[in-house]
């Protein structure tokens, strides 16, 4: 691979493209890692090191030079330059948030369009989460946190608008952390926006006035964490309670609570989103503060398969 084909980030226990846009800007305690060091993480960027691809990029698993694992996310080569800013994009909006429920970003390599996610130690590298034999309560902590790292993304006035259950990384004790950013606005002082450029998403999880309209707001990233409740709920398909009929994986009253948070998702991705909660509402709704809201017309609410999405 030739160095001049490439520009990068880097990540921490938790993630980029190539000029004409600018590098990112570089921010306090922001690492600038080199094309040598990175190579060296991933055997030259090995097949065997990928755990993941995508449109953009492809993610590969490393151990840097102080044994800190690590994902090192690529440029996916010869895309058109207009698709660079995906990268710059996610690389800026994630170098200023901290949370324990959102991958952080250590920094970036300019010579290679990489980003750099570290990770525990413990961490398998399956970037997609599966949960056909997890027990209710481990399913429970991982929707609660999911929530919590939305509900802090909207409070810094950021939208992700690609949340999905591959977009969900698990560490060693199942906490769940928010990853990839590239697609991700911010809103300033405006509560939705309308997009000019094309939509980027992925059918299903991607709610209906963005594919429509192009508009944009935290209801968008509401829609995108139901849907993603409830395949987590399922473990499978949105929706089926079948799943955990198993007595070994949820008892009667963990039924309830699963009834309930199934309820919650529903109400998450109702077609029009002025009756979707807020984050903040399912918070408190998950955390029992909150009654739950009744749903309106059952034809309100859209409930799709994202079986092998």
């Amino acid at each position: 691979m030739c160095d001049s084909e490439v520009g990068s980030l880097v990540y921490g226990r938790s993630q980029l493209h190539r000029a004409p846009p600018p590098p990112p800007r570089v921010v306090k305690g922001f690492t600038q890692f080199n094309l040598f060091e990175l190579k060296a993480a991933t055997n030259d960027f090995s097949e065997r090191k990928c755990i993941g691809k995508g449109s953009f990029c492809n993610v590969y698993k490393g151990r840097l030079h102080d044994r800190r694992v690590v994902a090192i996310k690529k440029q996916v080569l010869n895309l058109p330059s207009r698709d660079d800013k995906h990268i710059y994009n996610e690389v800026n909006i994630v170098s200023e948030i901290n949370h324990k429920n959102i991958v952080r970003c250590l920094g970036y390599c300019h010579e290679i369009k990489v980003a750099l996610v570290c990770l525990d130690d413990e961490y398998i590298g399956d970037k997609q989460p599966t949960y056909c034999n997890v027990k209710w309560p481990t399913r429970f902590q991982i929707i609660k946190g999911i929530a919590q790292g939305v509900h802090y993304l909207h409070e810094q006035r950021i939208v992700h608008l690609d949340l999905k259950h591959r977009n969900i990384l698990l560490d060693c004790d199942m906490n769940p952390k928010i990853s990839d950013f590239g697609t991700a606005k911010r809103l300033g002082h405006d509560d939705e926006i309308t997009s000019h450029s094309e939509i980027i998403g992925t059918p299903g999880f991607t709610a209906p006035e963005y594919v429509h309209e192009h508009i944009i707001s935290m209801k968008c990233d509401v829609y995108g964490f139901g849907v993603t409740l409830l395949w987590t709920i399922s473990g499978y398909e949105a929706g089926r309670m079948e799943a955990l009929s198993d007595p070994s994986l949820c008892d009667e009253s963990q039924l309830m609570e699963a009834k309930m948070c199934m309820e919650v998702g529903l109400l998450c991705t109702q077609l029009d989103r002025n009756d979707r909660p807020t984050m903040a509402d399912v918070l408190a709704m998950l955390n029992g503060r909150k009654e739950l809201r009744k749903l309106g017309e059952l034809e309100k609410v859209m409930v799709i398969s994202t079986e092998n999405r």
